[in-house]
């Protein structure tokens, strides 16, 4: 695994940013972990967030390893009661 960080974030899509706010201002670190998957349909990426060392959220199969992570990071958000697409907590 290897440290986030913001700029891991799609266009459109701010989750890997906002998750990066959260941690910080609560002085937690947290890491991603991208595969490729399915050699079958090409290839493809998961992929997995751990914060403080606990596994919270992992994404599906996708054609971009930036879209995996910003899924994952969305997941991550949801888990810990941030709203992923303000990154307002909750």
């Amino acid at each position: 695994m290897s440290p986030a960080n913001a700029s891991d974030t799609t266009d459109k899509d701010h989750s890997v940013m906002y998750l990066n706010n959260y941690v910080s201002k609560k002085a937690l670190t947290w890491m991603k972990k991208t595969d490729t998957i399915d050699p079958k349909k090409g290839l493809g990426w998961s992929a997995n967030i751990t914060v403080d060392g606990i596994d919270y959220a992992s994404s599906g199969y996708f054609k971009k390893e930036k879209e995996a992570l910003a899924s994952a990071a969305r997941n991550a958000l949801i888990a810990l009661d941030v709203d992923p697409a303000t990154g307002k907590f909750k």
